[in-house]
């Protein structure tokens, strides 16, 4: 996946697959910063993060930036967001995965 996204100039990816059983951790494959994936497991934020909760909610593939310029972000998703910049993370294209047992998943493309 990393030479995928590498090939069309994609600075990093991730792939996020919340577990659908609760207490089971979440899986995450990413080439973004080891500091913020780590940063951002250990904070749980895949229970806050606006992008999941897009992803979650719909099929369609979409741009966010972390500036949440068509959402109305809660303090803790702006704290997110805002921290992410602080791991050069901006913006992105999100591919939302569902499949037909209600299995979720998301692969985001960082654009910047």
């Amino acid at each position: 996946m990393g030479e995928i996204a590498s090939s069309f100039d994609l600075p990093s990816f991730a792939y996020l697959f919340p577990s659908p059983s609760k207490g089971r951790k979440v899986r995450l494959i990413s080439t973004y910063p080891q500091s913020w994936t780590s940063h951002y497991l250990h904070s749980r934020y895949e229970k806050i993060d606006p992008v999941i909760h897009q992803a979650r909610g719909g099929q369609e593939p979409f741009n966010w930036d972390a500036h949440g310029a068509d959402l109305e972000l809660s303090t803790q998703q702006r704290q997110l967001m805002d921290e992410a910049t602080q791991f050069g993370i901006h913006c992105g294209f999100t591919i939302s995965i569902h499949d037909s047992t209600g299995t979720f998943a998301a692969l985001d493309l960082r654009l910047g």
